[in-house]
């Protein structure tokens, strides 16, 4: 299969990416394990853990290990090793990018009782971090390991796990192999090798796959010329992942929330559909509709008609509103508005995406964005070290709740890439985050997306992705999570 791009770090308590997540999921296992249910919702099923409890008030969580559980040089997995991987997660010297994910942790009262008994203490409730269990930055870690091996303890001959598979050669920038674990305390794996290639260009990754050297591939490997033409045994899934345009507040004239209310109500969402021909989702909220438990329309669109005077679409596109805003920010027609920057990943179907914006500003708004396409690993060093003007980003979910969506967008977030700093949103979203009663939290998280894409524009949503799988016909136990990671150890190849 084609993993697309290099990983950046196999060490995951500070990983914060698609591809690393893809390989971890696969030869480790937390407390729980994500899966998926008859109606293709993410859930959180036992893992490391066989059982656990919630107390009434959602501050103690009693997990009871698995005794069976074992780490690939035959050691026990024991509930220390969960303790270790939150204290390193937390520790600021870590410099974990996750770690505010875990903030509600209590370390001080947390503890291990004995090998297979571990209390999870929170500081306040979070009623999803059972989905947190499950996470990839939250899987158990050997401190013994780390300690003797440094920063080559996720090398091949180093690295010890507890999933299905392990990591058996890593030939960087080509190829990671992971093998079988025979030993693995749950089913084993149906297949013993797992080959993951490092192939950037869509075009060329189409075309091994119709050679039979892939056995199956997903969007980010097919072109976009190609998808109206796949057969009908392509599968198509909505996943927990939204796409945006990201502004940089702290560059003129995107500091003006004017400008950045134009710009979004210049995109024509429905047009990227088209573009990429998947049958994605045209959306303006940053809670993906999946969610919309989490979301009161009927709120969102009176609020946007007594702000604007105008009817709120779910696709977000006001060309007319859009030129309105940007005269009143003192740039009518566009007239003495500076060219900026719009910065892209540099894979065919983004680059196409971001010369249909390129358009749409131009046409509606008569402004004109250089784009600026860049290697992965680069684009995301970009977006830390020096934001670029605009940026066309994603941001998948981590757990099935829409706290996974908006706490990328306070105050205190590393991903905060737009420098977004809204002290009552701040207070929204950890209210709902900490609440117990959905009713609550549908309030504050519906109070805190008009702020965010209505009334600030700190970033403009353009839609939800729909992954695409095309597999061969001799893969059977393929099944895919909205989560948009895929865990590969039900899968079985057979001879036709």
């Amino acid at each position: 299969m084609n993993l697309g791009t290099e990983p950046p770090s196999l060490d995951w308590n500070i990983l914060s990416d698609y591809n690393s997540m893809e390989i971890v999921a696969n030869i480790m296992v937390g407390l729980s394990r994500f899966s998926v249910n008859e109606e293709g919702e993410a859930i959180s099923v036992p893992g490391c853990a066989k059982s656990w409890q919630i107390s009434k008030d959602g501050l103690t969580y009693s997990f009871q290990l698995d005794p069976k559980a074992r780490w690939t040089d035959g050691k026990q997995v024991t509930a220390q090793h969960f303790i270790d991987s939150y204290t390193r997660l937390l520790d600021p010297a870590t410099a974990a990018p996750y770690a505010g994910l875990l903030s509600m942790i209590d370390l001080k009262n947390s503890k291990a009782i004995n090998d297979q008994n571990l209390i999870i203490k929170l500081k306040y409730p979070a009623p999803y971090f059972i989905h947190l269990s499950s996470s990839v930055i939250t899987y158990p870690i050997r401190l013994d390991l780390i300690k003797k091996y440094g920063k080559q303890w996720t090398d091949p001959e180093n690295l010890v796990s507890n999933g299905p598979y392990k990591l058996k050669q890593w030939q960087h920038e080509y190829k990671i192999l992971l093998e079988r674990n025979d030993d693995f305390f749950q089913e084993p794996a149906k297949i013993q090798y797992l080959k993951y290639f490092m192939v950037a260009e869509q075009a060329s990754a189409y075309t091994l796959f119709l050679n039979n050297q892939f056995d199956w591939i997903d969007g980010r490997s097919i072109p976009a010329s190609e998808h109206k033409n796949l057969s009908k045994e392509a599968e198509r899934h909505l996943l927990l992942r939204n796409s945006f345009v990201g502004f940089n507040h702290q560059r003129q004239p995107l500091d003006d929330e004017r400008v950045r209310q134009a710009m979004s109500f210049a995109i024509d969402r429905k047009l990227f559909a088209q573009i990429r021909s998947k049958g994605d989702l045209a959306n303006s909220t940053w809670i993906p509709p999946s969610l919309g438990t989490y979301l009161n329309i009927e709120d969102l669109a009176r609020s946007f008609k007594a702000k604007y005077q105008t009817e709120f679409r779910q696709d977000g596109y006001y060309p007319q509103l859009a030129r309105k805003l940007l005269a009143q920010a003192g740039y009518p027609d566009g007239y003495n508005f500076p060219e900026l920057e719009l910065a892209v990943p540099s894979r065919e179907d983004v680059k196409l995406q971001a010369e249909a914006l390129q358009a749409m500003w131009r046409k509606e708004l008569n402004i004109q964005v250089r784009i600026t396409t860049m290697e992965w690993k680069v684009f995301l060093a970009r977006l830390r070290s020096d934001t670029p003007d605009l940026f066309r980003s994603n941001w998948g979910a981590d757990y099935p709740d829409p706290d996974t969506f908006m706490n990328l967008f306070l105050s205190t977030s590393p991903f905060n890439d737009v420098k977004f700093h809204n002290a009552k949103y701040d207070r929204l979203v950890k209210a709902a985050a900490r609440s117990n009663k959905i009713k609550q939290r549908r309030k504050l998280y519906t109070q805190a997306e008009i702020l965010l894409t209505q009334d600030q524009v700190a970033i403009a949503p353009l839609y939800i992705d729909r992954q695409t799988i095309i597999k061969k016909p001799w893969l059977k136990g393929f099944t895919y999570s909205p989560m948009d990671l895929v865990f590969l150890d039900k899968v079985e190849k057979y001879a036709l």
